[in-house]
């Protein structure tokens, strides 16, 4: 178990985390099942295989899947591959709010992980 003296995030706390592990062979909880494949875009489908390969919550993100799909994912690849895309600038901010949300959301679950060590918790918990 690490010591209090990791509580704080700090990058220098990190680092002796990972030296700690690495010198005495501690095991990790997270198991790495497959690298999750981006199939080129970051989709509502691909985004809820990485979240759950994490083990994060999902249901945060669910009803922003048409969103990430339609007036995100489906605008940058026309644009992407030389089409032409009128951006209407209100939907613009909508979009990017939301999207700043979801990745708010999924820092959060990050952190939390972290500052909760639940990667030390046992793969059979």
């Amino acid at each position: 178990m690490i010591n209090s003296t990791y509580n704080e995030l700090t990058l220098e706390n990190l680092l002796k985390i990972v030296d700690k592990f690495q010198n005495n062979n501690s095991r990790w909880k997270l198991t790495i099942r497959k690298t999750v494949d981006m199939e080129s875009n970051l989709s509502s489908k691909v985004f809820k295989k990485l979240v759950k390969n994490l083990g994060f919550d999902y249901s945060k993100f669910e009803l922003k899947e048409k969103l990430i799909d339609e007036k995100l994912l489906s605008k940058r690849n026309i644009i992407a591959h030389g089409g032409y895309e009128k951006i209407d600038i209100e939907q613009l901010k909508e979009v990017y709010t939301i999207i700043i949300g979801v990745m708010e959301d999924f820092k959060d679950q990050i952190y939390d992980c972290a500052r909760d060590k639940k990667y030390l918790e046992s793969s059979n918990s």
